[in-house]
């Protein structure tokens, strides 16, 4: 049985096995499996006692009795009872069935997810998503995209890819966060495509992860926080739940923490510059900056593959960021430099730069810098209220704050840092209005 195959430790093929059973039960047999059966699914997930299906992503109660799972079956219109007796009698022998012959495991590589899968995958479509993920890795604009089209392409073979939808939802993820595509279009996509591989194997980390990113997006905090904590339950070790989890707790205040969870991302993936990158910008927005100084030499600096380093626009703004909080201006324009050429207009590379020659006391050419960027991007307002901020113009920037249409992730991360609007009342007000905890100015904590 299910509960057999969970007490012998193997959980993800219990989970799998079950979700083998509904989709027979749907496909073959025409009637709708107990509800039962998904809450089941749901407790092996999240290791935890069973919920409600609708509350899946709320911190799930303690000391709930585990379900019996005898199958229940609804009779649709038009189907007798002698016929639903009939499909209840077959129904059971064939969960008996499919339990006791599993499928192969295909395994996964762990720079997505660690799950495991008990289905065959289509060799074809599993090497498209392979290809996926290693575009998806590359975290620029052109990998991003063309992850998308891989792990399309896997699910138009195997509509039953769990994986696949998993990284799509991934992949949309990381466009609408990155500001390459807009974030309105990319994040209904990426919560679609995460329930999706949800509803087809809930044992997977990714999905559960994605969403907490556009739940983040939405700024529903405490939903996010609850996402990515199951993602966090499900596997310890995806490296990428721990990074996303981290800027979550760096948008609401939590720095400590933020800098905790960045750095056991950093640990469990000590290969993704992208991860390191993350970690060394908390360090610094901490106040370590040495420490991320010392973060950005020992695994980016450092790294041989500098054209990979050169291609990602925003390993290289908050390289500079860091560089000239310390004073390293010329490291700071070299890479603040090379972002500007990556995404010449983008409101985010040209803040970059001119953050730079703001703190080397260069003002006027600050100014004429993010005169380039293109205003009609939906983050333009906010990277303007920014540099306001740096210039001393707080009126300006509440001004251009008010005309922010979307307050995407990078913007929330940066509404913690200016410290000089942190006494300004209209600063408490936008954080408000916007779900973000509040910062004491005094001892620096969040209020909840």
């Amino acid at each position: 049985t299910v509960k057999a195959l969970d007490a012998a430790g193997d959980r993800v093929g219990a989970i799998q096995h079950a979700r083998q059973y509904q989709q027979a039960i749907r496909s073959e047999l025409d009637v709708d499996p107990d509800s039962r059966i998904e809450q089941f699914i749901t407790s092996l997930s999240t290791h935890r006692s069973p919920v409600e299906p609708e509350s899946w992503i709320q911190a799930a109660p303690h000391g709930a009795p585990a379900p019996t799972m005898l199958p229940v079956y609804r009779r649709k219109p038009g189907r007798s009872l002698r016929a639903l007796a009939l499909t209840s009698l077959f129904a059971t022998g064939f969960i008996a069935l499919i339990i006791v012959l599993p499928g192969a495991r295909d395994e996964n590589p762990p720079s997505v997810s660690h799950s495991a899968s008990r289905r065959q995958v289509d060799p074809e479509a599993k090497a498209s998503y392979r290809r996926g993920l290693d575009a998806w890795s590359d975290r620029s604009k052109d990998g991003l995209d063309s992850a998308v089209i891989y792990f399309r392409r896997a699910i138009e073979i195997d509509p039953l890819y769990a994986d696949a939808y998993g990284g799509l939802a991934s992949a949309y993820v990381l466009l609408g966060y990155s500001g390459y595509r807009p974030s309105a279009a990319m994040f209904p996509k990426s919560r679609a495509a995460a329930f999706e591989a949800i509803k087809l194997d809930s044992a997977l980390a990714a999905p559960y992860a994605a969403l907490g990113m556009e739940l983040t997006w939405e700024r529903k905090f405490s939903k996010a926080e609850n996402s990515f904590q199951k993602a966090i339950a499900i596997d310890p070790r995806y490296a990428t739940a721990h990074q996303w989890y981290g800027i979550l707790l760096m948008i609401v205040g939590r720095v400590p923490e933020a800098v905790t969870e960045t750095g056991r991302a950093a640990e469990l993936d000590p290969l993704s510059l992208q991860i390191q990158n993350n970690y060394a910008t908390f360090l610094s927005a901490s106040g370590d900056r040495a420490a991320a100084t010392r973060q950005y030499q020992k695994m980016i600096a450092e790294e041989p593959d500098s054209a990979w380093v050169g291609r990602n626009p925003w390993l290289l703004t908050n390289m500079s960021s860091v560089y000239a909080a310390n004073g390293k201006f010329d490291a700071a324009l070299r890479a603040a430099r090379r972002a500007v050429e990556i995404a010449p207009r983008h409101p985010r590379s040209l803040l970059a730069l001119a953050s730079v020659y703001l703190k080397m006391g260069q003002p006027e050419s600050a100014r004429r810098i993010f005169a380039r960027a293109d205003s009609t991007h939906e983050h333009y307002y906010g990277h303007l209220g920014l540099l306001y901020v740096s210039l001393g113009k707080p009126d300006s920037a509440f001004a251009a704050f008010d005309r922010v249409s979307d307050w995407g992730i990078p913007l929330m991360i940066s509404l913690r840092n200016p410290r000089p609007l942190w006494n300004d009342p209209r600063y408490v007000a936008l954080l408000e209005r916007l779900g973000m905890p509040v910062i004491s100015t005094t001892t620096g904590d969040s209020s909840r």
